[in-house]
């Protein structure tokens, strides 16, 4: 086995056990906020934005959650776990004044972010062997009429 092949194969371990990892814990997070635990529901009071951004961010945690098990979307799983925690740490930090916390959220922001670059390659081949409409008319045009 060469360099690059085990390289590959370490990176796909990392990634696994990360995803693992970080799906075990939105989920636990989010099914807290979407089963309206009383420190979630008095946590997002504090907010002052209303119970609808726990219920929105706890669908955005679970359906994370889920997503980053699949590794065909596992890099939009994660950035979109990033994003959470990235308002979390605000929100932590701003409003709800609570550091620890908010070191927290910006660990699992980093956590998510270096999934994401784990599997930013599988992301990148997808996108360049799934053929785009535009370039199925492409192809489709450059055919002889009898082949379509």
């Amino acid at each position: 086995m060469n360099n690059h092949r085990i390289k590959n194969r370490i990176k796909a371990a990392l990634a696994w056990v990360l995803a693992i990892l970080l799906a075990l814990v939105f989920g636990a997070a989010g099914g807290a906020k979407l089963a309206s635990l009383r420190g979630m529901v008095q946590e997002f009071a504090q907010l002052g934005f209303g119970q609808w951004l726990r219920y929105v961010t706890g669908i955005l945690e679970v359906t994370g959650a889920i997503a980053l098990l699949i590794p065909k979307v596992r890099f939009r799983a994660a950035v979109q776990l990033a994003v959470v925690m990235a308002g979390a740490t605000i929100a932590n930090l701003a409003i709800l004044h609570l550091p620890v916390m908010a070191r927290l959220t910006a660990v699992l922001l980093a956590l998510a972010l270096a999934l994401a670059w784990l599997s930013r390659q599988r992301a990148n081949d997808e996108r360049q062997m799934s053929p785009t409409l535009e370039r199925r008319r492409a192809i489709e045009s450059s055919q002889p009429a009898s082949n379509r």
